[in-house]
């Protein structure tokens, strides 16, 4: 057990300050990060505002332009988190494509330091690695002390076409501070604790989570100030013809700030020994969760049938508009939204 205090001066060389030492009480305690299992670590990005434009790539050459941030990888959990910067371009040459299959290769940066057991010299550095060329490729994995900051897209040969690049990196938050994640499953990852906030992006991963801000509560992500979001609940209004079973509910969920978001999902039946039919009212709709304007949305039924709705800004009336395929009998709901502005 060591204790750690800085900064202060040595007197008569008490204390002795190490590497160790110094990353436990300047990197990690203003940064974000701290878990049960590393409560000296943080979590690993760069600095808010570095741009998606910080690599890229043209021809054979990957340009990584100057850029800061701060990694948590060793092995040992008080080792603690370190702080780096890239001062001047680095630049990689791109493996060539393969002939028929796509690739994605990374860059990331690499810790190396002695005195955690790494070996070698005490480095920081900016590394490129090629991925496997595959029908679907992914990535590769991490290599060991690094964390990866964009992905290079490269195309076959026989498809064409320039590499890209993709900016994965985190961004680095203070302690206290509200996390940007990209999508739900990265949210849903974090460290969090109780009146934790996270601003949720992108959410391509998870649709029915709304975009904005949201606040950890102790056991899960709510909507934070400003936001609402009913849960899911049974459909409005729902037709006499129609019914829905609990294990399949047709429910609808209205989520968001100052604009909300509509989602349905589940299934609706005809009653027994009747079909669909074109001009049936399905649901109706309350004043402040419609459209605003007609909307149609194409759903699936029976086997090789379609069935398109429409939602009425007026009337807030969702019917049946068309059938295709032959009869129908039941409608699946998945899927359709709407941004609830009338």
């Amino acid at each position: 057990m060591a204790y750690r205090i800085w900064p202060i001066a040595a007197v008569t060389g008490n204390p002795a300050y190490d590497g160790r030492s110094l990353r436990q009480t300047t990197a990690g305690v203003p940064l974000a990060g701290a878990t049960p299992n590393r409560p000296l670590g943080l979590r690993s990005g760069v600095r808010p505002g570095t741009p998606a434009s910080t690599v890229t790539v043209a021809g054979t050459t990957v340009t990584v332009a100057p850029f800061a941030g701060a990694i948590d990888v060793q092995a040992a959990a008080e080792a603690g988190g370190y702080l780096f910067s890239s001062d001047a371009n680095v630049t990689k040459a791109l493996t060539a494509a393969d002939q028929n299959n796509p690739r994605v290769d990374i860059i990331y940066v690499l810790i190396n330091d002695p005195a955690e057991g790494n070996g070698g010299t005490p480095s920081f550095t900016v590394e490129y690695l090629a991925g496997a060329a595959v029908a679907n490729p992914t990535a590769p994995a991490t290599p060991t002390r690094g964390f990866v900051i964009a992905q290079i897209n490269v195309p076959s040969k026989t498809a064409g076409g320039a590499a890209t690049v993709t900016w994965v990196a985190q961004t680095l938050t203070a302690a206290g501070g509200i996390v940007p994640v990209r999508s739900v499953a990265e949210l849903n990852a974090l460290p969090a604790y109780a009146g934790m906030y996270a601003d949720l992006t992108a959410n391509a991963d998870n649709t029915t989570f709304a975009l904005g801000l949201y606040r950890y509560s102790g056991t899960g992500w709510v909507l934070g100030s400003g936001f609402t979001d009913t849960g899911w609940t049974a459909l409005p209004s729902l037709s006499g013809g129609y019914n829905s079973t609990a294990s399949q509910a047709a429910e609808d969920r209205v989520h968001g700030a100052t604009v909300k978001r509509l989602d349905l999902h589940g299934q609706i039946n005809r009653n027994s020994g009747n079909n669909v039919s074109v001009g049936d009212r399905l649901a109706t709709f309350p004043a402040g969760q419609r459209p605003k304007q007609l909307a149609y949305f194409t759903c699936a039924s029976n086997a090789g049938v379609s069935v398109m709705l429409s939602i009425d800004p007026t009337t807030g009336n969702l019917t049946v508009y068309r059938i295709t395929g032959g009869t129908a009998t039941y409608i699946m709901l998945d899927g359709i939204y709407w941004l609830a502005e009338q």
